[in-house]
């Protein structure tokens, strides 16, 4: 642990107040398995898949649990110039506003890279992409749904189902989902991302807002309000802590948290999340920027909402009281007959 402070402070300029390992894991809000993970890849050990005992202080793993251990090569990876060089030209002619050029180049790069590295490279993923994007601006929604998909499977075999870069596409692909009119199939996609991403860093992790966000827009979609309500006050208190609570972003989610509420008749909640929306917004923009005045009429119509809404219970209560009265009354009068 000596050696580990002294190279953090060489290299970062920054000094571990910590004495231990364990006691920093108690101190951070790190997981015990990112780590347990991040030593098995670095030195190249495939373990037993079994459960390790990672909350006591002994070391989690025993040499019986050590499988076999690979050399890890530092080396540069080979770079096809030819895909790269049409690849890149595709890019160009987006920002041209060739969109059909666009995506037979991607094609013909994409081709070169499968005919060069094979079909299940890593270089393939950027052409599966762009492809899907392009597909997406096209409103062929299931072309683009079809590359996404196999972009991400590539990913999932090459780097494995928790790398970060794995992660990020499944949250395209659930978006591709919605797309396509499978919200439930993306519900299921962001729920895998979600498990995977609580597993290896935690809960506190910005990515986590951004699958949350993502959950709770997919909800509030298909009219599950009282879910997406769960969902997005999550991503607020992330946001919080990661943006600050004056932040643009922090005030967008409030503003979707606001609508979700006012669905799911929770007008007090959402009046007070639209409020402090308003006040982010005329913060940031000022109070006669058209993004402020779009909060400011969203927050009158929720206060008109909310009254009529509040007038229509009263009278509902009333009504109901004086059938419960008369009921009431009616009996007495009977039994006194």
């Amino acid at each position: 642990w000596t050696g580990v402070q002294t190279e953090v402070e060489t290299y970062f300029g920054y000094k571990l107040e910590y004495t231990s390992f364990h006691s920093a894991s108690e101190g951070v809000p790190f997981t015990k398995l990112s780590i347990l993970r991040a030593v098995c890849m670095k030195l190249g050990i495939e373990l037993l898949a079994r459960e390790y005992q990672l909350e006591g202080k002994g070391f989690p793993f025993t040499e019986s649990d050590v499988i076999n251990i690979y050399p890890i090569v530092k080396h540069i990876p080979p770079t096809l110039h030819l895909p790269q060089e049409i690849h890149k030209l595709a890019s160009s002619r987006f920002g041209l506003g060739l969109v059909k050029d666009c995506i037979d180049l991607c094609l013909e790069a994409l081709n070169h890279y499968q005919n060069i590295a094979g079909p299940n490279n890593v270089e393939t993923v950027g052409c599966y992409k762009d492809l899907a994007n392009l597909y997406l601006v096209t409103k062929d929604v299931l072309n683009s749904l079809n590359f996404q998909q196999k972009g991400t499977f590539i990913l999932e075999r090459n780097l494995g189902v928790d790398d970060p870069r794995t992660l990020t596409s499944l949250i395209g692909l659930a978006t591709s989902c919605c797309n396509a009119g499978l919200p439930q199939l993306g519900l299921k996609v962001l729920f895998r991302a979600r498990y995977l991403l609580l597993v290896l860093f935690g809960e506190k992790h910005p990515q986590m807002a951004t699958i949350d966000l993502n959950i709770g827009y997919t909800y509030h979609s298909v009219g599950e309000n009282k879910r997406a309500i769960k969902y997005l006050e999550n991503v607020i208190k992330l946001q919080d802590v990661f943006y600050g609570p004056q932040h643009v972003q922090t005030g967008m989610t409030r503003h979707l948290l606001s609508k979700a509420c006012s669905l799911a008749g929770e007008y007090r909640q959402a009046i007070q999340q639209e409020k402090q929306a308003y006040h982010t917004f005329k913060e940031k923009y000022g109070e006669d920027s058209e993004k402020t005045k779009v909060i400011s009429a969203g927050l009158s119509d929720l206060t008109q909402k909310a009254v009529l809404f509040e007038k229509l219970q009263h009278a509902t209560r009333k009504e109901i009281c004086d059938v419960i009265g008369s009921s009431t009354n009616g009996d007495t009068a009977s039994k006194l007959n």
